[in-house]
This record gives C-alpha cells, sequence and structure tokens, in this order.
C-alpha cells in the first residue's frame, strides 16, 4: 500500500495513465464538432470516446489509481461528448417540439445539479449512479437505435430514463452529507468506515421512492405549465390541436378560450403541491408522504378527466400510472412511518412481575403484540416471557417469509424454552394472526407446551374486525385443554392508542 501511495504522490506514467486517456476522450469529443454528422470520421470518433470511456476508468481500478481528479476529470470528459454531440447532431435531425422542450428540462435539471454541489460541496460533481450510467449508454447507442426503431421509440426510451437519472442525482446533492461522486443509487446505503451500519428502514425507502415521483411530476407540471404560459395556444408543448377539445366544455368561453387557465390549474394543483411534498419528505415529515399520497390520487382522477375529454394517448396513460405509483408508496410511507415510531416503554408498566403465579406469554414481530402483553401484565402483576422464531420474520423479507408459514398453516422453529410453564397457576398467550390463523411461531409455542399449562386465556391481534375464534380453537387443541377467555384486539396501521385502548374487544366463546 505504501508503495502505491508513493507512486501516485510522484506522479509515476503508470498512475496518469488513465488521466491522459481521458484527457484523449476529451479532444475527440472536441474533433466531433467539426465531423460531417454521422461520417464515417463521426462514428470512428464517437466509437473512439465510447471506448475510452470504459477503458480508463477499467485501467485506473487495476492500476489503484482511483482519485477525485481522475473522477472529476471522467465527469468532465462525459460533460464534453454529451454537448459535442448535440452540438453536431441536432442541426442535422429533425426534432419534434416536445422532444426539444424534454432535453432542454433534462439540461435544466443537469445544470440545477452542478448549482446545488456548488453550494453545497463548493465544487461542481456528476455522481456515477447506475442511472447516469445507464443514460450514457443509451444515448451512446442512440444513432444505432434511431436506425433499428425509429426516432421516437428512442427519444422516449432514453428521455425517461435521463429524467429518471437526473432527477436522482439532484436528490442525491440534496441529501448527502458529504460528496459521494461514486454513489450507485439513491437507494445504497452511505458507506463510512467511521459509522456503524443503521437498520433497515422501510419508511427510508419508501420516502425515498416518494420524493423521486413528487420531484418527477411536479417539476414536469410545472414545465408543461410554463410552457402553456409562454405560448397560451399549446403550440410550445404540441398540444394546440388539443385545444378544440377544452372549447367544448362549461364555461369555456371564459375559461378554456387559449390555455391560459389550464396552465394555472396544472401549476397549483400538480406543480407547486408537489414541490413542497417533495421538500417535506426529504426533511423526513410524516406530511409529506401523505400529502404525496393524496396528490397521485388527484393526479389520477386529472386523467380520468383527461380520458373524458382526450382521445387515449399514451401520455396520460402513463401519468395515470406514474399517479398509482406515487399514491401507493405515499400509503406505504404512511404505514411504515406509523410501525417504526411504534413503541413500548417498560417503565411505564410497573406492576409486570408483581404476581410470581402468573404468566404472559407472547411472540412479537412488529410490536403490537407485545403492546398488548404488556397492557395484560400491568393489569395482572404477571411476568413476562417472550416467544423468540428461529426464522428470519423483520423486515419485508420477513413479512412474506412469515406468509409463507401463516398461507400453510405451518410450525415455525423457535428457540428452546427458557421457563417452567408448570410453575404458574396462569398462563395468558398472547398471539398475532398470520393469514387468518395463529401466527407460526405460537403454534410451535403451543405444541411445545402441550400438558405444562394449567390454565390459560388468549389474546389474539391483528388489523380487521374479526373474532378469530378459529386460532383460539386451534391453541386449545394444541395446548390439550379449554380457555377461560379470548379477546380479539384490532389495532388497525399499529396506531398504539387502538391497541392501549383495547379498541376493538370481541369476547371469543
Amino acid at each position: 500500500m505504501n508503495g502505491d501511495q508513493n507512486r501516485r504522490r510522484s506522479g509515476q506514467p503508470s498512475t496518469q495513465l488513465p488521466n491522459c486517456i481521458t484527457l484523449c476522450r476529451i479532444a475527440g469529443a472536441v474533433l466531433i464538432v467539426f465531423t460531417e454528422p454521422f461520417s464515417v470520421i463521426f462514428f470512428a470518433l464517437y466509437l473512439f470516446c465510447g471506448i475510452t470511456d470504459v477503458l480508463d476508468g477499467w485501467i485506473a481500478r487495476r492500476l489503484r489509481a482511483e482519485s477525485d481528479f481522475g473522477a472529476l476529470l471522467d465527469s468532465i470528459a462525459d460533460f464534453v461528448f454529451l454537448i459535442a454531440v448535440a452540438w453536431t447532431v441536432l442541426p442535422a435531425i429533425s426534432l419534434a417540439r416536445w422532444m426539444i422542450w424534454w432535453a432542454g428540462g433534462i439540461a435544466a435539471l443537469r445544470f440545477i445539479s452542478l448549482a446545488t454541489a456548488l453550494c453545497r460541496f463548493g465544487t461542481f460533481a456528476w455522481l456515477h449512479t447506475i442511472g447516469n450510467k445507464c443514460t450514457g449508454l443509451l444515448l451512446f447507442s442512440s444513432p444505432v437505435l434511431c436506425r433499428l426503431i425509429g426516432m421516437t421509440p428512442t427519444v422516449l426510451a432514453l428521455g425517461a430514463v435521463a429524467t429518471l437519472s437526473a432527477l436522482e442525482e439532484l436528490a442525491l446533492l440534496f441529501i448527502l452529507p458529504q460528496l459521494d461522486r461514486d454513489r450507485k443509487s439513491f437507494f445504497e446505503g452511505g458507506k463510512s468506515m467511521k459509522q456503524p451500519m443503521k437498520t433497515h428502514s422501510r419508511y427510508d425507502r419508501a420516502r425515498k421512492f416518494q420524493i423521486f415521483w413528487s420531484l418527477f411530476i411536479g417539476i414536469g407540471a410545472v414545465a408543461g405549465s410554463i410552457g402553456m404560459g409562454i405560448r397560451p395556444d399549446g403550440s410550445a408543448i404540441g398540444m394546440d390541436a388539443l385545444l378544440p377539445y377544452f372549447q367544448v366544455l362549461p364555461f369555456s368561453e371564459l375559461l378554456f378560450q387559449n390555455f391560459i387557465f389550464p396552465s394555472i390549474a396544472l401549476f397549483c394543483v400538480n406543480g407547486l403541491p408537489n414541490l413542497i411534498a417533495a421538500y417535506l419528505q426529504l426533511q423526513k415529515k410524516k406530511s409529506g408522504s401523505i400529502l404525496g399520497g393524496v396528490l397521485g390520487v388527484t393526479l389520477m382522477l386529472w386523467i380520468c378527466i383527461q380520458f373524458v375529454i382526450f382521445p387515449a394517448n399514451f401520455m396520460s396513460t402513463s401519468f395515470f400510472f406514474f399517479g398509482l405509483a406515487q399514491a401507493l408508496t405515499g400509503y406505504a410511507a404512511v404505514v411504515f412511518w406509523k410501525q417504526e415510531h411504534f413503541a413500548v416503554c417498560p417503565e411505564n408498566y410497573p406492576r409486570i412481575g408483581t404476581d410470581p403465579k402468573r404468566l404472559v406469554v407472547y411472540f412479537s414481530r412488529m410490536g403490537y403484540t407485545r403492546k398488548a402483553a404488556f397492557e395484560a401484565a400491568q393489569k395482572t402483576g404477571a411476568q413476562l416471557y417472550e416467544v423468540k422464531a428461529a426464522e428470519r420474520t423483520t423486515g419485508t423479507l420477513g413479512f412474506w417469509w412469515c406468509g409463507r408459514y401463516g398461507m400453510h398453516r405451518l410450525a415455525m422453529p423457535i428457540e428452546p424454552l427458557s421457563i417452567d410453564l408448570a410453575a404458574f397457576d396462569h398462563v395468558t398467550l398472547c398471539s398475532p394472526i398470520w393469514v387468518f390463523h395463529l401466527a407460526a411461531p405460537m403454534r410451535q409455542f403451543c405444541k411445545q407446551a402441550r400438558g405444562k399449562i394449567k390454565t390459560a386465556d388468549y389474546i389474539l391481534t391483528h388489523h380487521m374486525h374479526a373474532g378469530f375464534a378459529n386460532a383460539a380453537r386451534e391453541m386449545d387443541a394444541l395446548l390439550g385443554l379449554k380457555h377461560s377467555s379470548a379477546i380479539s384486539i384490532t389495532c388497525p396501521l399499529g396506531e398504539e392508542k387502538d391497541v392501549a385502548l383495547l379498541h376493538e374487544e370481541n369476547a371469543i366463546v
């Protein structure tokens, strides 16, 4: 390692080779400007730039010659190549107006990202995300794709990927605590040797998806609103042919003689509110997730109105599904926020353990059943014992794994019992409901506890308004006894008050 560091400090030729290749790519990109579009020389330089783009990074890794300067130089080379190709090719092809506006919007996002990096980190920066690499690959392949599948499909594919990657880069530059040019994606955890790895947060992942949708829809709506405002006849964004469809609507003589009113409505309904939602989501506010979900539903309703007014078209259909995705991620973010902020504080239950002859046994995956168990032990002074599964039950993967056990009514392996059940006069068993049946870890516990419990009552927790007497009967059969009483508790969305106050109690007979 010391030898490698010394070579870097001394500037030996081997460590400067990747930078030299990058400089050659910049020179090749500049030469493209002086070539005839789509000529042999053009394609030769185009291919040269593509090969050197891959080669410089590969050599830098092999020689262990990566550096911040090299990363910056590589980003500059990519930018120069993009500008050179655009300068050469665009005058030689015919682009629809909407294509030009879309490309301009993407370019604006990129410049905003540069300004953000300069303000936050004191330097210009382009991130080497997977999205940016995919954009580069599609852009590099676009001349060939245009010949194979046509101009419009190529622009749609390239524009979609480029927009997503630009929004991702902008969001990263807003939220990263320090500049990380090698960050692969918005969903990759930060890598720091000085800080411990954070616990995986499903809310944080859903929030990040929602930030993307809010920015994507909000910026698109603002851009469309500005386009209609600049050219009220709709020609700036290719909507001039749709104006007659507006002019048959009620109050058309007041509102729909041009696109001024739709421009204001688009900005006020889908533009500004989505940008506000994105800001709140970046601040990790629950209100941002709620607002984003509501705006997703609003967008779907907006598009449903367009389905009635306009003929079927690809753009409206796409934005309907964008709204659906935004609404679903908003709902998921709110649910995950409630789950991750659900907590049980043992200090609030001082009477637990005061009666040595009573026991409360529970299994809890998300904490709701634990809350019910603590409430029951507080009332009777019983001791507590937690059943722990030997399989993974936490997180999204744990949810699906538990669903498999619940669907097939299997017994999930649990850790060995470390308590003498026969020493207690009465045992309260607390179990969640999985797929309309008894939770798999409690099923296994009941099998192991058969003949050891004298008397028992049950507490069942779930998210539905039902009694689930079937689960109580199954526990009776497994334990070889008849329960003294059973309570079914519903806690929709995991709200603490629903469990604490026994919001829905159904006596099971």
